[in-house]
C-alpha cells in the first residue's frame, strides 16, 4: 500500500534519498564475471547473447530497495530508471559471497526446456532474466537484514539485482539459439569471449543525490539453515483477471460442475452434480459468503 502512495505523490523523495551501492569493487567484479560466464555457457548456445556491464543508477536503484529489507519486488524500480527493468531477489541466511546468487540463479536453468520454452515446475524466471539476450545492464545491491518483513527471517542477506532492459517477456525465448555472436543487435558487430559486446564500455550513471552507507556488508558467521528463497519476477504480458458478467458453468473434477452464485458471482466450493442439474436445481454447496446460496442435499455426496 505505501508503495502505491509513492506512486501517487511521486518519486522524488527516493531519488533524492537513493543509497549507494554497499558492494565493494571486488563484489561488482565477481557478480559480473559470474552473469558473463553463465550467458556463455547457455545450452544450446546464444547467437546474440549481449555482454553485461555495470550501470551504477540501477545499482543504487537496487541498493535502496534491498535496504527495505522486505520478501517483495519494487514496483517503483522502472519510474525511477525511466525505462524498462526486470529485477532477481535472493535471501539467504548465510553469510554472503558476491556471485553466489547468480550460481543459484543459473542452476534453475536445469529445469528449463529451451525447446519448449517452458520450465519443469515453473520456477525457472530468475534463470530466464539472467541468460535474456538483450538484457545488456545490471546493478545490484547487499542488505544484512535483522528481519525480512514477508519472510520473517532474522539475520538474514538480501540480493537484489535490477537488469535493463527487462526480460521475461511473456511467450518469447531469452536468446536465439545459434553460433556465438553470429546475430548481434544494433549494429553491435564486436563478439568478445562468445558475448556480443564490448567490456571495456564505461559503467553508466545519471546525476544523482545518494547517501553515504558502509563499504560492504556485515561480516556474520554462517546460519545452518534452509539457505536461499527466491521470489519469481514478473512477466511483462499479464494475464487479466476475468470478470464475471452472468452465471455460467465451469468444469471440474469428480464427474460434478462448479456454477457461479447469480447473486455474488462467486464460485467457491459450489457443485451441481447431474441429479441436480436434471432436476432443475442450481445452487449446490454454499460459497459461505452469500446468503443467497443453499446447499444442495443431491451434492453432500460430491463433497
Amino acid at each position: 500500500m505505501w508503495q502505491r502512495l509513492l506512486l501517487l505523490l511521486g518519486v522524488g523523495y527516493l531519488r533524492e534519498n537513493m543509497a549507494s551501492s554497499a558492494l565493494t569493487t571486488s563484489d561488482i567484479d565477481s557478480i559480473l564475471y559470474e552473469h558473463n560466464e553463465s550467458r556463455k555457457s547457455v545450452q544450446p548456445t546464444a547467437a546474440d547473447m549481449e555482454y553485461m556491464v555495470w550501470n551504477e543508477k540501477l545499482a543504487a536503484i537496487a541498493q535502496d530497495w534491498a535496504d527495505q529489507c522486505v520478501y517483495t519486488h519494487n514496483i517503483l524500480r522502472e519510474k525511477l530508471f525511466k525505462s524498462s527493468v526486470g529485477e532477481n531477489i535472493y535471501f539467504t541466511l548465510e553469510k554472503y559471497r558476491a556471485g553466489e546468487e547468480t550460481k543459484r540463479w543459473f542452476e534453475e536453468g536445469r529445469k528449463y526446456s529451451y525447446t519448449n520454452n517452458s520450465c519443469s515446475d515453473k520456477k525457472c524466471g530468475h534463470y530466464t532474466q539472467l541468460v535474456w539476450a538483450k538484457s545488456r545492464e545490471i546493478g545490484c545491491g547487499v542488505k544484512k537484514c535483522d528481519i525480512v518483513q514477508g519472510l520473517g527471517w532474522r539475520n538474514s542477506y538480501v540480493v537484489v539485482c535490477d537488469y535493463s532492459p527487462r526480460g521475461n517477456t511473456a511467450y518469447q525465448k531469452p536468446y536465439t539459439a545459434g553460433t556465438p555472436c553470429s546475430q548481434c543487435q544494433d549494429g553491435n558487430k564486436t563478439c568478445y569471449d562468445s558475448l556480443c559486446g564490448n567490456p571495456n564500455r564505461p559503467r553508466k550513471a545519471e546525476n544523482m543525490k545518494t547517501t553515504e552507507v558502509a563499504s560492504s556488508i556485515l561480516d556474520l558467521e554462517a546460519f545452518d539453515g534452509e539457505p536461499l528463497v527466491m521470489d519469481q519476477p514478473e512477466f511483462d504480458k499479464k494475464v487479466p483477471t476475468p470478470v464475471i458478467t452472468d452465471s455460467k458453468d465451469v468444469m471440474c473434477s469428480k464427474k460434478t460442475r462448479r456454477k457461479f452464485c447469480k447473486k455474488c458471482k462467486l464460485a467457491r466450493g459450489r457443485h451441481v452434480c447431474k441429479r441436480c442439474r436434471r432436476s432443475g436445481r442450481e445452487n449446490g454447496r454454499s460459497c459461505r459468503q452469500c446468503r443467497h446460496c443453499q446447499r444442495c442435499k443431491h451434492c453432500r455426496k460430491h463433497m
